[in-house]
C-alpha cells in the first residue's frame, strides 16, 4: 500500500512538469514572433528615419494579437520626431506582457493575476534616411 501511495504521488508530481514544458514552448514561440516583428519594425524605422505612427500602430497590433493582450498593454516608445538624416541614432523601446509563465499556477499556490511579467526589448539603430531634393 505504501508503494501505491508513493507511486501515485510521483505520478501527480511528474504530470505537473509536462504542462510546464508545453507552457514554456508556447511562451517561447510567442516571444520569437514578437522579436521577429520588432526586427521588421526596426528595418522600417531605419528607412523612415524615425518611429512613424503607422509603424508603431502596426507593431502594437501584431504584438497584441500574438500575445492575446489589449493594445494598451503594449508600449512602444523612442525617437518619434524626425526624420533623422542618415547616420543619426534612432532609439526604440518595446514593452509587452507575457502571461501564463507557470502552468497550473493554482497547484503551486500562485495567483492568476501574478502569473505574468513584462518583457522589454530596447535598442538603437542607425538611420538610413536620405533627404532627396
Amino acid at each position: 500500500m505504501k508503494q501505491l501511495i508513493t507511486a501515485i504521488a510521483c505520478v501527480v508530481l511528474l504530470l505537473v512538469f509536462i504542462p510546464q514544458f508545453t507552457a514554456n514552448q508556447a511562451s517561447h514561440n510567442k516571444m520569437l514572433y514578437v522579436e521577429n516583428a520588432v526586427d521588421t519594425f526596426v528595418e522600417e524605422i531605419k528607412q523612415e528615419g524615425y518611429i512613424t505612427p503607422t509603424a508603431k500602430q502596426t507593431l502594437v497590433t501584431q504584438i497584441a494579437d500574438k500575445v492575446d493582450c489589449d493594445e494598451s498593454a503594449v508600449i512602444v516608445s523612442g525617437t518619434t520626431t524626425g526624420p533623422l538624416l542618415r547616420g543619426s541614432i534612432i532609439e526604440y523601446r518595446v514593452e509587452y506582457p507575457v502571461g501564463d509563465i507557470i502552468a497550473m499556477p493554482s497547484f503551486w499556490g500562485i495567483a492568476e493575476n501574478s502569473n505574468t511579467a513584462n518583457k522589454i526589448i530596447e535598442g538603437s539603430t542607425v538611420s538610413e534616411y536620405i533627404l532627396w531634393d
